[in-house]
Formats: C-alpha cells, sequence, structure tokens
C-alpha cells in the first residue's frame, strides 16, 4: 500500500510540474484525476454535505486552474497546496451557502428558533476564531495539521509529502494542536 501510494505521489508531482510548465486541459485532467477522489474527501468532511461537497469542488478545480501559475515548490508539495485550496473553498462555500458545518442543513430550511439561531451563530465565531489560530500557525505545521486531520494521513505519509522527518512532523502536529487548545480559549 506504501508503495502504491509513493507511486501515486511521484505521478502527481510529474503531472503537476507538467501542469504548471504547460497549462494545458491534457494537463490539468491527469492532475484532476489523480487528486479528485482525496480533495473530495477534504470538502466533504468540511461541509456535511456531498452535492454541496461536489460544488466546492468543481470551483476548488477552477481557482487550481486559475492559480496553478502562483504554486511555489518551496513552500510544499503539490498535494498540500491541492488540498489547503480545496479546503478553503469548502470554508468559503460554507459561508456563502450558510451551510451549518455539523449536518449540512442550508440556514434558510431551519425553523427561526431562537436557540437554534444562537447555536448557529455561537458554531460560526467558534469556527472564525479556530480559522484565525490556524492562520497564526507557521505554513509547515498548517499543512502537517490538515493532512493529519482532515485528510487523515499517517506521519508516515505526511513525512514523504512535505520532504521533513516523521519525528518533526509529529512535533509540529502536537505543537500546533496544543497552540489551537490554548489560542480558540484565549490562552495564546
Amino acid at each position: 500500500m506504501e508503495k502504491k501510494n509513493s507511486q501515486i505521489e511521484n505521478k502527481l508531482d510529474r503531472f503537476f510540474a507538467l501542469l504548471v510548465e504547460n497549462k494545458t486541459q491534457r494537463n490539468f485532467e491527469k492532475v484532476y484525476l489523480l487528486t479528485s477522489a482525496p480533495l473530495f474527501g477534504v470538502v466533504v468532511k468540511i461541509v456535511h454535505n456531498e452535492e454541496a461537497a461536489q460544488e466546492c469542488l468543481q470551483e476548488a478545480f477552477i481557482k487550481i486552474w486559475n492559480k496553478v501559475e502562483t504554486y511555489d515548490p518551496e513552500k510544499g508539495k503539490p498535494i498540500t497546496w491541492l488540498a489547503a485550496i480545496a479546503r478553503n473553498q469548502a470554508i468559503d462555500c460554507i459561508r456563502k451557502k450558510k451551510l451549518l458545518v455539523e449536518d449540512g442543513f442550508e440556514l434558510d430550511s431551519l425553523s427561526s428558533d431562537q436557540t437554534q439561531e444562537d447555536e448557529t451563530i455561537e458554531h460560526s465565531e467558534e469556527v472564525l476564531k479556530l480559522e484565525e489560530c490556524i492562520s497564526q500557525l507557521q505554513q509547515n505545521s498548517k499543512d502537517a495539521v490538515f493532512m493529519a486531520y482532515y485528510n487523515e494521513m499517517t506521519y508516515e505519509n505526511i513525512s514523504k509529502a512535505v520532504g521533513f522527518p516523521v519525528n518533526t512532523v509529529k512535533t509540529w502536529v502536537r505543537r500546533s494542536k496544543d497552540f489551537l487548545n490554548r489560542c480558540v480559549r484565549g490562552l495564546h
């Protein structure tokens, strides 16, 4: 399994480099075929609604197409860059479509019960606070956290993706988790 993942990562790195060099539909298709399933997993975990996740992923791939020239290999692997765009697009979709993160219902379809509205506002504030705290992490730590928690990648696979030792990745994730817990509670 690990050999297969390594082969897929190598293919993606190759195809993505081709796309950056020569932005053609054919090169983009190759990247899409290798990444659409894992990126869908990232998006659906955030929006908790398959139909909305499909729309968000489509928008994410449009952003990827439009921004592919901005990719910087010094800042991380292609999969990390792609996952960050998909994740950010999912968060944007939640905001735009007013989806509840927890259950995927549109706010408009809920009753106007004040308790539910208060919970929604409180939840939105928590999400915004978490986003603010995440933005304070260094890029390597941020990437490692997203790969570990959103993509459910093992430390070994994260290590391969970012090109740093497993123990370094574990340290980034542990320290980031501690920081985020303190930050969200206002103790940083």
